[in-house]
């Protein structure tokens, strides 16, 4: 796999320029993001009245919206509790605090790099640093994220049986975005399972794939490519291997992924009560986040930055109101994204931190 390539070659003498490198990346992405949030909110601004919405926010019962705001460290304690567990199943005794830092790192690199593809990496690097083989944490992160799409998959089918009204009067607009990230979600399920099925299928399928970008120039070197994707193939052929006969432990696994995705959808449930709203079922909204979640994920947007709030205010007009609409918007992406980044970034830099000075009193 490219993480695991990445992380060898930093064993050869590669490890600064690596790290300059994520360095730069993660600046750029930074810096993308900062500028989706003002461009978002200016336009947002212009369009609805300032003083309604915070008169809509300073309405909010704060003890109840509170409960918003615990529902994001369960988020993260269910990806640690995910990591313990099937770790721990490998032989590796992880401390809370280390897998809750894990689940950070995922939270907080995953939210400022597109498409959500900063957090595996970063997780697999501080896995490593604590000792964990790569290949072993390749496994975490790997199950993690096939097992994160299947339950947003079914979430998303169920509830497109349940409330296809919804779904189908979300306009053309956002239902093709819908297709796409659903596309998408089914394309990376079936390519992971056949990848362990079928192998040679699969690589000369991917190869075919990169020779075309390759002659178009969107890929540069062909044969490193190539390279990159057996190696994937074979890590996801290894990981299926060492699941294989262990059904109760992967049930165990897929129940804290649905309930890690549960909690993270009820801040909109928590947030419509919290205004005083009622009337509205609890699976409405958990059907409306998952639509948004599957449709806007898969965008080269750093945390959805700009389509998620469009996307909150288009599906929420109905239960809240044009103008509460946005409102809540303001409170849901606060919650479930800008202080899920606070935390998880707190607790990465505080680490990092930590770390450097460990680091030089060690060398002391």
């Amino acid at each position: 796999m490219l993480l695991q390539i990445r992380f060898n070659t930093a064993e050869y003498g590669g490890e600064v320029k690596a790290q300059k490198r994520g360095v730069k990346s993660i600046l750029i992405s930074i810096a993308v993001l900062i500028f989706l949030i003002l461009l978002t909110y200016y336009l947002l601004f212009k369009r609805f009245e300032i003083e309604e919405i915070f008169k809509i926010i300073r309405g909010v019962d704060l003890p109840f919206i509170a409960i918003g705001f615990a529902m994001i460290f369960i988020y993260l304690l269910c990806y640690s509790f995910f990591t313990k567990l099937l770790l721990g199943s490998r032989g590796y005794r992880i401390k809370t605090a280390s897998a809750f830092r894990y689940a950070a790192a995922d939270f907080y690199f995953s939210a400022i790099t597109p498409s959500a593809t900063g957090g595996q990496p970063f997780v697999i690097y501080y896995m490593n640093k604590d000792g964990i083989p790569v290949s072993e944490s390749f496994l975490s992160t790997f199950l993690h994220t096939t097992l994160y799409k299947v339950v947003l998959l079914t979430i998303n089918l169920v509830s497109a049986v349940l409330y296809c009204r919804v779904w189908a009067g979300s306009g053309w607009a956002f239902i093709s975005l819908w297709f796409l990230g659903l596309f998408i979600a089914v394309g990376v399920i079936l390519l992971t399972l056949l990848s362990v099925i079928k192998r040679e299928a699969v690589v000369k399928f991917g190869n075919g794939i990169i020779n075309i970008l390759g002659k178009v120039r969107i890929v540069k070197d062909v044969r490193k490519a190539k390279n990159k994707l057996e190696n994937s193939v074979d890590e996801y052929q290894k990981a299926a291997k060492e699941l294989k006969g262990k059904k109760s432990l992967l049930v165990k696994l897929i129940l804290i992924v649905f309930l890690q995705r549960i909690a993270y959808f009820s801040v909109a449930f928590i947030v419509y009560y919290s205004l005083g709203f009622t009337g509205r079922a609890f699976l409405y909204f958990l059907a409306i986040q998952s639509f948004i979640s599957l449709a806007v994920d898969s965008l080269p947007l750093p945390g959805g930055t700009g389509a998620n709030e469009v996307a909150i205010i288009l599906m929420y007009k109905p239960a809240f109101g044009p103008e509460e609409a946005a409102g809540a918007m303001l409170m849901i992406r606060f919650i479930n994204y800008y202080f899920a980044l606070i935390v998880s970034s707190a607790v990465t830099i505080f680490y990092q931190i930590y770390n450097s000075f460990k680091g030089k009193k060690v060398v002391k």
